[in-house]
């Protein structure tokens, strides 16, 4: 079916999660579509706002950043260098998408349950191990695909795209330094400090 046909694959695949888990909620947490007009839960807007527009400007703002480099490509080179670019990109990706993803689910809700707590010394240890284990679960695909980025591309791509190997090679650079303060992104989510994260995000932005 094309790429129409991967599109609403993808499209079905968020839908489906996003029902399982409304199913879940529902069940586990006794919760009712009544409770959102309820006047008693009200004052709790304010204070999910003022948690969630932070976090979800973050979120925009990383996606124009993640894009403006292959804007500018395309502003002053080729398609197929955007293209090439592009897939380099999404290959670097593997670096922080294998392992800190499954990590940080389980970190970041500890994390809150140590800061509500008042915990410091748990969150420090905690921390401090699941950075331990993120630099050595990246090591070795970020060893893989720096010393060997034009294998890397053929094995996915193939070898259309080796042109884009030096490209690859910097990029997983940049994503295994991200790697090395830990996760950080999820301790200030967990802490509150979303602000905080917007404005790392707007600075990664300008940056770039």
């Amino acid at each position: 079916y094309g790429t129409a046909g991967i599109a609403f694959a993808y499209a079905v695949g968020f839908s489906l999660v996003g029902l399982v888990g409304f199913a879940i909620i529902y069940q586990t947490a006794q919760f009712s579509t009544t409770d959102i007009t309820n006047i008693a839960s009200m004052s709790q807007y304010r204070e999910l706002l003022t948690f969630s527009l932070p976090l979800a400007s973050s979120g925009v703002i990383n996606v124009i950043a993640k894009n403006s480099d292959m804007i500018i490509l395309g502003i002053f080179r080729t398609s197929t260098s955007v293209g090439v670019y592009e897939v380099a990109f999404r290959a670097s990706m593997l670096v922080i998408a294998v392992f800190s993803p499954a990590i940080g689910y389980l970190f970041q809700p500890i994390i809150s349950k140590y800061d509500a707590n008042d915990d410091r010394r748990q969150i420090k240890q905690l921390f401090t191990i699941t950075t331990r284990w993120v630099v050595v679960m990246t090591l070795p695909i970020f060893s893989l695909m720096f010393l060997f980025p034009e294998q890397t591309i053929s094995f996915f791509f193939g070898d259309d795209y080796r042109q884009g190997s030096l490209a690859l090679s910097i990029l997983v650079v940049g994503y295994m330094f991200s790697r090395l303060p830990g996760l950080t992104n999820k301790v200030l989510i967990a802490t509150g400090k979303t602000k905080i994260l917007m404005y790392t995000s707007l600075g990664t932005a300008v940056l770039n």
